[in-house]
């Protein structure tokens, strides 16, 4: 028994040290804080302008050492040094003048310098560094502050009132003021005009703080960074030599691509990019670009900052890496630092590592010990069951292997519902797009990914419809169910076949949002659109869903009963110019000289008597009836001609208004197309997939066939189902044509028109987009593929 606790107790150790990825947690810590850093170095920039540098380290002369910056500030009133710390819990002051830091959840204290006092001390060796390469700051211009970015930060009323420092309550409210420049707590910052003399002073100064020391930089996937030294690269002696000119003093960045499948059985590799380093510019010269491919287990070693120990991190989990040109140390200094590292690390290292071969030796025995062990006994057991129960244990064997056969299927069926449910949602999406194309006329625009600056993500928007008196944004939920509103707004379906509960959004919220997010888009492209011309409409095409009084009611959502109706109703008003013109009525402002008849009176002897001695009309009165006619025609002219001048404006009006729509129309339909969207797969059966491609799996010789077919090379691929050759005459293979893609129209260019010929068996990875995971699909069952640029 105890031999058991023992070897259980030594197999653990050894899984823990071997299996147990220490590192991840690691780095995922000091990318939170890097990352931290760089989004407040995004942010101050975006509102305040100027220029940011990140992860300085300045020269000391008084410890004979480098300082670590988080980030400088140069504007154009002043030079900020910023201090970022991305602590999660409380912070207070203690009597000597320390921060106290107790943490969220392990509710330790945590004493720490004064980080306004350490801020103030890199002003001063920041000042002093400056003035040792010749640029001399006015009094006041470099000044320090402290940012606290995290959102679970709570300070005291001690630090929050300093005026040095920025706790998350003014972080957040932190906005630009034109007039008056920064906030309260910036306010001293910027002073002074802009000079001759400022702009002298200005361009030194961009010059000392580009061409300073730095932290090397790992930009990771997920938006994370890291901060550090970088070392080198660790892998086999074939990639080892493949990578033998990416050094410090040669190379200035490197871009590691996509994976990609290359020759070699099959074996994922990457691409490294890497440039020159031009010490002219003190950066990378981008006129010769040269790669080294590489397997994707490929190590980078790197020592994150303020952190002892160094980290392996493997290529294919980094986008770029920044590796900055260090200042020459003296050699007397570089080799008491080299002396000191070695000497004091020799004890640790040596205790380390003889834990370390102890440890695997003793868990290389009781492995082997307990497999052994393992083995004799089931071995044992076989043959005393296949002896006395033949039968019972032939039966098992078999029930096994057909359980094995069966899992293998289900696991496929697996694959093809995930397939059937997203083409299910896809072919939705397009069968609407469609419809509303026949009925409204205009252009659809489908499965568009556009970039959201707030969350630094991209937006998926099923359809934008440009029309010509909107552009309306199209979300398409194909469910079948009973669909109704929560308390909170958000909506609530139940499906009618398995009768589950799915809670979402509100979907008219999320269209509103999506418009937002793509009218700011087109902003950033050139295009203001007038204010109402960009709607938002939620589609449920589905005849089989159901929806309340409480949903249906609402003017942006088009239930199925709209649907179904021949022309349904949008709820949009044609858009009319706005000639500010106002149809002008003839006023003549004349009195009608020719009154209406009077009605003859009846006989009198006093109306006999007056017209016996008048004698008729008197020539005066027929000369002023005959002026008045020819005022009246000249009047009634002048008018005329008003309206004609009236009617031709209007015209122009028009016409200018007509010119500038179809302008705004072109830009609207050229942005649109050369959006970023998703990949399609078209399936028979009229199916179709919305999501990303990933690659093709198959054959090596069909992998090396289509090796030329990716997503920078080939827009659009047609698959030939019905090919037959006097090789294949069972048809087994299949015709993949392709063309390159043409980046000057954005489109597919049919001068060169490729092919390949694979097996029916080559399968295409394909992530659908409401899914994470990857499905896999035919090219039997496959019509085209469309990949986005």
């Amino acid at each position: 028994m105890w031999v058991e606790i023992l070897c259980g107790l030594v197999f653990f150790r050894f899984f823990r040290r071997f299996f147990y990825d220490e590192d991840e947690d690691f780095l995922n810590n000091d990318s939170s804080n890097s990352s931290a850093i760089f989004y407040v170095a995004t942010r101050i920039e975006k509102i305040y302008g100027g220029k940011a540098y990140v992860g300085l380290r300045i020269p000391d002369a008084d410890s004979n050492s480098r300082q670590n910056i988080d980030m400088v500030l140069v504007t154009k009133g002043a030079v900020m040094v910023v201090s970022v710390w991305n602590f999660t819990g409380s912070i207070d002051i203690d009597n000597d003048g320390s921060w106290v830091c107790t943490g969220e959840k392990r509710h330790k204290k945590e004493r720490h310098p004064s980080l306004v006092e350490e801020t103030k001390r890199r002003v001063a060796i920041l000042e002093s560094y400056l003035e040792q390469r010749g640029v001399t700051l006015p009094e006041g211009y470099l000044i320090g502050r402290v940012v606290l970015p995290n959102p679970n930060c709570r300070v005291t009323y001690a630090i929050d009132c300093l005026p040095e420092v920025i706790s998350f309550d003014k972080w957040s409210e932190l906005k630009p003021e034109p007039k008056a420049g920064f906030s309260n707590w910036f306010k001293d910052a910027f002073r002074g005009g802009k000079s001759d003399t400022q702009e002298a002073m200005h361009q030194k100064l961009h010059f000392s703080l580009s061409t300073a020391p730095m932290w090397d930089r790992l930009e990771l996937k997920g938006d994370r960074n890291i901060l550090g030294e970088f070392i080198e690269f660790k892998g086999k002696q074939e990639d080892m030599h493949a990578l033998r000119n990416v050094k410090r003093s040669k190379v200035s960045r490197l871009v590691i691509q996509k994976s990609s499948l290359f020759g070699g059985l099959g074996r994922s590799k990457i691409q490294v990019l890497y440039a020159s380093r031009d010490y002219r510019s003190e950066g990378a010269s981008a006129s010769e670009w040269m790669e080294a491919t590489v397997k994707s287990s490929t190590e980078v070693v790197f020592q994150p900052l303020n952190s002892q120990k160094t980290r392996k991190i493997k290529l294919s989990s980094i986008v770029s890496a920044s590796l900055r040109n260090q200042e020459r140390v003296p050699v007397v200094l570089s080799l008491g630092i080299c002396c000191a590292k070695f000497w004091g690390s020799k004890k640790k290292m040596a205790s380390t590592l003889a834990t370390s071969l102890a440890t695997l030796l003793a868990s290389f025995i009781a492995l082997v010990f307990g497999i052994c062990l393992l083995g004799v006994l089931i071995l044992l057991v076989f043959l005393i069951a296949l002896y006395f129960f033949p039968r019972m244990v032939l039966m098992m064997l078999s029930g096994a292997i057909f359980f094995l056969f069966l899992l293998g299927l289900f696991v496929d069926d697996e694959e093809e519902d995930l397939l059937n449910k997203d083409s299910y949602d896809s072919t939705a999406v397009f069968n609407v797009a469609t419809r509303i194309e026949k009925i409204y006329g205009g252009k659809v625009y489908v499965g568009l990914r556009i970039p959201d600056p707030d969350s630094k993500s991209r937006e998926n928007i099923d359809m934008v419809l440009i029309t010509k008196g909107a552009v309306i944004v199209f979300s398409v939920w194909n469910f079948t169910g009973s669909v109704d509103i929560d308390e909170d707004g958000s909506w609530v379906g139940i499906d009618d076949q398995q009768h589950k509960r799915e809670k979402r959004p509100s979907l008219v919220k999320v269209t509103k949002r999506q418009a937002v997010i793509l009218a700011s888009y087109l902003k950033l492209r050139g295009v203001t659109l007038p204010k109402g011309y960009l709607i938002g409409r939620v589609v449920l095409p589905d005849p089989n869903c159901r929806v309340t009084a409480a949903i249906e009611w609402l003017p942006e959502v088009i239930s199925f009963n709209r649907w179904s109706q021949r022309k349904p109703e949008l709820h949009l008003k044609e858009l009319k110019p706005e000639l500010h013109l106002k149809e002008l009525k003839p006023e003549l402002h004349l009195k009608e000289l020719n009154p209406e008849p009077e009605p003859k009176p009846g006989f009198s002897f006093s109306n006999w008597f007056k017209a016996a001695f008048q004698g008729g009309k008197n020539d005066t009165q027929e000369q002023l009836q005959n002026l008045n006619d020819m005022n009246q025609k000249k009047l009634e002219e002048m008018h005329q001609k008003k309206l004609e001048e009236m009617h031709q404006k209007k015209l122009k009006l028009e016409e200018m208004h007509q010119k500038k729509m179809e302008e705004m129309h072109q830009k609207l339909q050229f942005i649109l197309s050369t959006a970023p969207t998703w990949d399609r797969l078209e399936l028979e059966g009229n199916r179709n997939i919305l999501g990303e491609f990933i690659k093709f799996k198959g054959t090596i010789a069909d992998t090396l066939a289509l090796g030329n077919v990716k997503r920078s090379k080939v827009s659009r691929l047609v698959i030939q189902n019905s090919f037959i050759s006097e090789e294949d005459s069972d048809g087994l293979k299949r015709k993949v044509l392709y063309a390159p893609r043409d980046y000057r129209s954005g489109g597919v260019s049919a001068r060169e028109q490729m092919q390949a010929i694979v097996q029916s068996s080559t399968e295409i990875v394909f992530q659908p987009v409401t899914s994470k995971k990857m499905g896999k699909i035919k090219l039997s069952s496959v019509v085209s593929v469309s990949l986005s640029g």
